[in-house]
């Protein structure tokens, strides 16, 4: 991490898609919540307190409630040190990924589900709340 420092890297972006173990496994994903938490930990020991780093997050990933979405932007916001952005993505399903060849299989299932995009809307919603809620700031 000094290194990228020293060569001008500022900011590092982790792709954390969320914070719920069973989901990350289903969707694909090798880390864990855990995982995660250690490398803020080890960017927080190499670089200080006043590591810069973004989170992504990935809303509307099969399993998602509305509860577990809420958890997971709670947990983004309340780590240490907190992230200086949070950048969220709606899930987007391209042919030929992991979801494509799903949606695939699923896409009879995945019909019935309902209006996936008044989901997403709520996820927005939800994701627009929480940090007036917990009175989150960016750090400057």
């Amino acid at each position: 991490m000094q290194s990228l420092q020293q060569v001008g890297f500022n900011r590092i972006s982790l792709g954390v898609q969320l914070f719920n173990n069973t989901i990350l496994e289903g969707i694909g994903r090798v880390y864990r919540h855990d995982d995660m938490e250690q490398a803020i930990g080890i960017m927080h020991d190499v670089v200080g307190p006043d590591a810069n780093y973004s989170l992504d997050l990935i809303s509307g990933l099969p399993g998602l409630t509305l509860d577990l979405w809420s958890e997971t932007l709670r947990m983004a916001l309340a780590l240490d040190p907190a992230p200086n952005h949070l950048s969220v993505y709606d899930l987007q399903i391209a042919q030929g990924t992991h979801f494509g060849k799903w949606l695939l299989k699923c896409q009879r299932y995945y019909y019935l589900l309902g209006p996936y995009p008044r989901f997403g809307c709520v996820n927005f919603d939800v994701t627009l709340s929480i940090p007036r809620i917990i009175s989150w700031r960016p750090r400057p």
